[in-house]
């Protein structure tokens, strides 16, 4: 995955935090969505620390305003 950009919708929990971490340790650089900015800067420190030196970073993201999409 090297040299790839993922993209993951609510990736501060569950499933996508699950991918993020997956993703991050194969090499990929990960930009995970989220809600909250103080859930997402937590779960990418939290990706680092499991996943290693790999680019991980977050967009704040609400689908469900229209506004925001």
């Amino acid at each position: 995955m090297k040299g790839k950009l993922v993209l993951i919708t609510g990736g501060n929990a569950g499933i996508g935090k699950a991918t993020a971490i997956a993703l991050s340790q194969k090499g990929a650089d990960v930009i995970i969505t989220a809600r909250s900015e103080a859930k997402a800067i937590e779960a990418v420190a939290e990706i680092k620390k499991q996943s290693g030196p790999g680019r991980v970073s977050h967009i704040l993201l609400d689908l469900s305003s229209q506004h925001a999409v």
